[in-house]
């Protein structure tokens, strides 16, 4: 039976036998104002705040802060080892049992079916907290990166379940090097491959932000899909399967955006992700001319939208921004839709990551109308 383990190792610099085989360096953080119908005075100070305590940085253009940069590495470390860690997302130690921390994940250890391999990749990075209809980014991002920079003849023990095994084959992948993991072993390599990221974090998740090298590998690795139908849609995202962040007044925001979709000729698809298939959701997606939503995993969708189609995204703030109860609204849908080259607009609203929005029906009508008269992608 496995003890834990003597040590933990937060940086890579004090973990001997490692070496970086490949690194990912973009900017994840928001240095360009979205659009908004909203003034930036209104706008920032939810955001940014004078103590550091509860400055939200990722939203650089607020403040001016000198540009920053995020790293994806993937490293090798000699005579690894790995199990499933918290979540399935994996736990990842060396010879003399220390857990190297630039993992962030908590490991939960057995030590029992050891399995080893001479060379072996770890890209156990699902989100498991998703509805099986959303597009996994974090889970792709690992894959893709491990799969598209090491030797074709290194297996990648990946999570495995109905959902992801779809999400799997939405990509075009020799699925001979894809290993699905058994949770009940551990799994050892003499040369073991990962990924960490720099500035390092047991809080990062990977995919969240993503950077533009994992856009063009999903890009290159997707199967190609149907094309989108003349047909205009608008999609509204609703939140009733997830039970937090979803519009209190979400009747009178569907009444609404149905009514302008009605009179301009187009489209409308209410979009509960727990009544949807991955593949459903592409249909969908793909068809969308303008996408409305409060902040959630259902915007990993906008992958399969068009180039120059537009998304809404209704971002939250507490009222008392010296008493944050929650995580800080983030710009990582933003950053995502620049890579994607659509139009992002943003409508901020009281509220909370934990908690239900505050929707602004008018403003969010306003910023739909606005898109579609200056960036409609169809004529």
């Amino acid at each position: 039976m496995w003890s834990w383990p003597r040590a933990s190792v937060y940086e890579l610099s004090q973990a001997p036998n490692i070496r970086y085989v490949h690194s990912d360096r973009y900017r994840p953080y928001a240095y360009d104002k979205p659009f908004s119908v909203q003034n930036i005075t209104e706008f920032c100070p939810h955001l940014v705040h004078s103590s550091k305590s509860h400055d939200n940085r990722d939203w650089r253009f607020c403040d001016g802060t000198t540009p920053g940069t995020m790293a994806m590495h993937v490293i090798v470390q000699k005579d690894g080892m790995f199990d499933r860690g918290a979540d399935m997302m994996g736990a990842t130690f060396d010879a003399r049992r220390v857990y190297l921390m630039a993992h962030p994940f908590r490991p939960k250890l057995h030590m029992q079916n050891v399995v080893h391999y001479p060379r072996l990749a770890q890209a156990l990075e699902p989100y498991a907290g998703e509805a099986q209809s959303h597009f996994w980014f974090g889970t792709v991002q690992h894959v893709l990166t491990l799969y598209d920079t090491l030797p074709n003849d290194v297996p990648i023990v990946v999570a495995w379940s109905d959902a992801l095994a779809r999400l799997y084959n939405m990509l075009d992948l020799n699925m001979s090097r894809i290993v699905p993991f058994r949770p009940k072993n551990t799994y050892s390599a003499s040369e073991l491959y990962s990924i960490v990221y720099e500035p390092w974090s047991r809080h990062v998740q990977g995919g969240e932000p993503v950077s533009p090298q994992s856009i063009g590998r999903m890009r290159a690795y997707m199967k190609p899909a149907a094309l989108p139908s003349q047909r205009r849609n608008v999609v509204l995202i609703d939140r009733e399967d997830r039970g937090v962040r979803r519009c209190r007044n979400h009747k009178e925001m569907e009444t609404a955006i149905r009514a302008f979709a009605v009179d301009h000729d187009m489209g409308f698809t209410r979009f509960v992700g727990g009544n949807y298939t991955l593949q459903d959701a592409q249909n969908i997606f793909t068809d969308a001319e303008i996408v409305v939503a409060t902040h959630g995993g259902a915007l990993l969708n906008m992958v399969f939208m068009a180039p120059q189609t537009g998304v809404v995204e209704i971002g939250y703030y507490e009222r008392n921004a010296m008493a944050y109860q929650s995580m800080r609204f983030p710009p990582w849908y933003f950053v995502m839709a620049k890579h994607l080259g659509l139009h992002y607009s943003l409508v901020m609203a009281p509220g909370a990551y934990n908690r239900n929005i505050e929707c602004p029906v008018d403003t969010v009508v306003s910023a739909v109308s606005t898109y579609l008269r200056t960036h409609r992608s169809h004529t």
